[in-house]
Order: C-alpha cells, then sequence, then structure tokens
C-alpha cells in the first residue's frame, strides 16, 4: 500500500494534512489524519508540495516523442484534437506502458478539399481512409458518413470537423456521429485565421447542428460578420454576447478556449 501525504488540493478546496490511500494504482480513501496501516510506504509531500487530481488537457496535438512529458508534468490525460490515426496508436500504445498520458482522441480531422491543410504538406490532406493523413477531404454527404464511420472502426472518442467543410457535409457527419454516440468538436476559424473569408459554417450553426465542444471560440466571428456587423473592426456588444452565450448553454455545449504561445 502507498499513503501520499501533505496538502491536498481536490480541484475546489485545499486540505491541509490530507493523507491518500492507493493500493494496486487504485485510491481506497481520501481524507484528513487518515491513520495509515503498519507496512505503508509514506511519501510526503513536504511543507512546499501540494497533492493534486491529475491534470487534463483539453486540447493538443500530440507527438509521441515528448509524450513523456505530459505526465512530467502533471497532465495525466490529453484530448488529441487531431492526429493521423497511426500517431494516435503510437500515443495509446505509451499510454498503454505508462510512458505516456491516457488519450482521449478525435483522430483524423475531416475537411473540405480547399482545406489549410493542403498547404502543409504531401500526405496531409489525403482522401478518406489513410491512417497516415492528418485530415480526410470531404465533398458530400456520402463522405461525411463514410468517413464518420472509418473513424469509429478506428476508435476514436470524438470526432473533429473544420472550417472548410460544406454545410450539408458537416449536418452530415455531425448526425452520424450521433448515430454512433460520438460527441462533434469542431474549429471554425477566427477573426485572425480564416474565420471571416474561409469557413462555411458558423458557430451558431455548428450548435444548432449539434456540436458538443467549439474549439478556440472559433466560428463566432463569422456569426458576428452574419449578423451584419463587421468583424474586423467591431466588438459585440453585450446583447450579442449574451446571445452567443446563450447558444452555447441552450445546446448544451461547451466553449473550449485555448492559449496559443508564439
Amino acid at each position: 500500500m502507498l499513503a501520499l501525504t501533505g496538502c491536498l488540493f481536490d480541484g475546489d478546496t485545499l486540505h491541509p494534512h490530507a493523507t491518500v490511500l492507493i493500493q494496486d494504482g487504485v485510491i481506497l480513501e481520501v481524507g484528513t489524519n487518515l491513520p495509515i496501516p503498519a507496512g505503508t510506504l509514506v511519501l510526503d509531500a513536504g511543507p512546499d508540495g501540494t497533492i493534486l487530481p491529475g491534470l487534463i488537457d483539453l486540447h493538443v496535438h500530440a507527438r509521441p516523442d515528448y509524450a513523456h512529458w505530459f505526465p512530467e508534468a502533471g497532465v495525466t490525460t490529453v484530448r488529441d484534437a487531431g492526429n493521423s490515426l497511426d500517431v494516435i496508436r503510437d500515443l495509446r500504445t505509451l499510454a498503454h506502458s505508462g510512458e505516456g498520458p491516457r488519450v482521449y482522441a478525435s483522430g483524423t480531422i475531416l475537411d473540405g478539399e480547399d482545406s489549410i491543410f493542403q498547404h502543409f504538406g504531401e500526405g496531409v490532406l489525403i482522401e478518406v481512409g489513410d491512417q497516415r493523413a492528418g485530415a480526410w477531404i470531404l465533398q458530400n454527404v456520402q463522405d461525411a458518413q463514410g468517413a464518420v464511420d472509418a473513424l469509429v472502426a478506428a476508435g476514436v472518442d470524438t470526432v473533429k470537423l473544420y472550417e472548410q467543410l460544406p454545410p450539408d457535409a458537416f449536418q452530415a457527419a455531425v448526425q452520424r456521429a450521433r448515430d454512433h454516440g460520438l460527441p462533434v468538436m469542431t474549429d471554425l476559424g477566427t477573426r485572425f485565421t480564416r474565420g471571416l473569408d474561409g469557413a462555411r459554417v458558423d458557430a451558431l450553426e455548428a450548435l444548432d447542428m449539434g456540436v458538443r465542444t467549439i474549439e478556440h471560440a472559433s466560428g463566432f466571428a463569422l456569426a458576428f460578420q452574419r449578423l451584419g456587423f463587421d468583424a474586423a473592426t467591431q466588438f459585440p456588444t453585450d446583447d450579442v454576447l449574451r446571445q452567443f452565450a446563450r447558444a452555447v448553454v441552450d445546446a448544451g455545449a461547451v466553449l473550449v478556449p485555448t492559449l496559443s504561445v508564439h
């Protein structure tokens, strides 16, 4: 048996003098001033340390060569928002061996033929089915349904839809994912990327179709523009922001903000 002792943060409250009892990798009990059975290995966090649950990174594009950095930094689970199926397989192998974090994966990104991924090099944007591709090209409803079926067969946990998808293919992919019981995440672009001139579906439309998470707070600039505003120079009023927030809440969806450091 193993006992972790010291100050514990449970995600909400800081508990001094806490003990976490663990056996065979399973937490048996957590409490303050718990009795510790004889023969238990005790690891104390010390006066400057804190025990806390494993962190979850909600949006990554991980690579096997640095997967070990996540658990070393306290991140025990990642939500991978787009990678080839080959890479996801390797990441899950590392997770199984304890060398990497648990992986909640979308696998291959689904996008239209004018995808930004066409500029990322040969083999990144390919027709549906290639295990090495980072993104698959969808042109119609049938492509969308087939792509989602292929991702389900590969064992993904969610489906990632990108900004260039035609609306009918976007809707078909969401519905197919729902038929399989999978949630859908989407990146629809922002005003700083291709969200105003390249995206086909805006955030309000995506939420109405059944998307469960909006990555990067994307798609709202396009929705703002379609409401008649100049998204490049104007900022939404409180009323418009409340409209956007209400759409997320009414859809039972989640906004996933992200920070990129350049």
